[in-house]
């Protein structure tokens, strides 16, 4: 039993009614490969009862302190039945993409159980008309709630679930699990007395680890070696209040074209080609829609703050900084170019220091006070359409280079999905697998009510930095 860490529970106080604040991967697969040729749900299930002590976060749930008075804990779950977190459905004839990406939105929208493990797995079967997929592939879709695991700990528990070959067995690791007991919740609250306590003093640690480094970008800023985003940022359709219902879709690029992008440009680096090619995007989607503002666009883009020592480790280790995405810049290279200077300006800037200031907040609050602020505020935001600090999110995540297998059958692509909230209802999440990198983006329904519009901007831009920079 341990309390969540600070990034864990921010995670789960920022997390508005109607907008479930969980991750998701949609990976489609091939059965040909399995032993067999086929891959049955029964098969599936005990394929990931094999591999269910490889993951810490499978067979833990939260116990939440009663009025939310100290940070939830994680406890073993003495009633954890891995059954009850994998789903089987299947698409209806063609069983083509559009259908999958509509299904994937929709039990994406789907809020998770938290008084389990905040997990779930569907296997999805139909994909019979999805182009450049053998007919009887199938799709798995994870889930997974934001105060378990960030994009990188999702990739590293995912890979709990994979095999390098067709025919590996699970690894042999032993089982030392044990469940825990339940705490009552007078112990849960004599805990938040004794935390209440101290969090004042690990405050204090904090912010003396953090003035040294606000000092050195004080300076930095006075001699104007870095610069601070603007405060506010153009209003769209995505600083919008969401409703419960998602759209899904993605575009699957060349990862080596994306590589000779970014090296057209000195010092520039994947991810800058990545925020350029979504700048791009929406640029084309709200000029065709007449609603693309004069003033540049602005991005948040999480940064992983996981050391190589920390690689293995769980729950959130993440920053965000803000970056403009320079959609004001017609010219693909050129937009290149000034993404390029303005990411290096971001991160030499150190805007982290946000991210962990808010974290260090939320561990001193009481968390119903903390995400009652955050709420209220992306609310009042959303109905006066009043200007905010971001108008998307841009989550880009190494994949592996190497062909993975799920009980047999061989991974042929990866799609990302993410939260989506008022006031940012666009996240783009961006996966790369064995030379094929995917742009997936989550949007609201009504927002976006036809996502295909905007994948099709997505390759217009992606096609039009290609022939500007190669």
């Amino acid at each position: 039993m341990r309390q969540l860490a600070p990034g864990d529970a921010f995670m789960l106080y920022t997390e508005q009614p109607g907008s479930p604040n969980h991750i998701g991967s949609l990976g489609i697969f091939d059965p040909s490969t399995a032993p067999g040729g086929a891959v049955t749900f029964e098969q599936l299930v005990d394929y990931y009862k094999a591999r269910m002590h490889l993951g810490k976060s499978f067979r833990r749930r939260m116990v939440r302190v009663p009025f939310d008075l100290d940070d939830p804990w994680w406890v073993e779950d003495s009633t954890f039945d891995v059954e009850y977190h994998l789903r089987h459905t299947a698409l209806p004839a063609p069983g083509d993409w559009k259908q999958l990406s509509t299904l994937v939105a929709r039990l994406h929208s789907r809020p998770l159980d938290l008084s389990k493990p905040p997990w779930e797995a569907w296997m999805i079967e139909g994909l019979n008309a999805v182009e450049g997929v053998p007919k009887g592939s199938i799709g798995i879709l994870v889930r997974v709630h934001h105060t378990a695991i960030d994009g990188v700990g999702g990739i590293e528990l995912m890979s709990a679930l994979f095999q390098l070959n067709p025919d590996d067995p699970p690894p042999d690791v032993a089982d030392t699990w044990h469940p825990d007991r339940v705490p009552s919740p007078w112990e849960l609250l004599g805990r938040a007395a004794l935390s209440n306590v101290n969090k004042p003093v690990r405050f204090a640690r904090g912010l003396a680890r953090a003035i040294p480094k606000a000092v050195r970008v004080t300076g930095q800023i006075r001699s104007r070696e870095v610069k601070l985003p603007a405060l506010m940022v153009p209003t769209t359709r995505f600083n919008a209040k969401v409703t419960p219902h998602r759209v899904f879709d993605s575009a699957t690029f060349d990862l080596v074209d994306l590589k000779r992008i970014k090296a057209s440009v000195p010092g520039a680096t994947v991810n800058d080609a990545v925020i350029t090619v979504c700048a791009g995007a929406l640029r084309t989607f709200l000029g065709d829609l007449g609603e693309l503002p004069e003033a540049s666009l602005a991005a948040v883009v999480p940064m992983s703050l996981r050391t190589e020592n920390e690689m293995g480790s769980e729950g959130n280790k993440v920053a965000q900084f803000f970056c403009d995405m320079h959609t004001d810049i017609a010219e693909p290279k050129a937009r290149l170019e000034a993404v390029a200077e303005t990411t290096k300006i971001a991160k030499g800037s150190q805007q982290a220091l946000g991210a962990h200031a808010l974290q260090q907040m939320s561990s001193v609050l009481p968390g119903a006070l903390f995400g009652m602020a955050l709420r209220a505020n992306a609310e009042i935001g959303a109905r006066s359409r009043s200007t905010g600090l971001l108008n998307t999110q841009i989550s880009n995540i190494p994949g592996p280079p190497v062909p993975l297998y799920c009980a047999g059958a061989k991974m042929l692509g990866i799609y990302g999905l993410g939260p989506v909230v008022t006031g940012a209802a666009l996240i783009h999440v961006i996966m790369s697998y064995c030379e094929k990198i995917t742009f997936s983006f989550t949007s609201d329904r009504e927002i976006m009510p036809d996502p295909a519009v905007y994948t099709s901007a997505l390759v217009k831009s992606f096609e039009e930095l290609r022939e500007a920079t190669l």
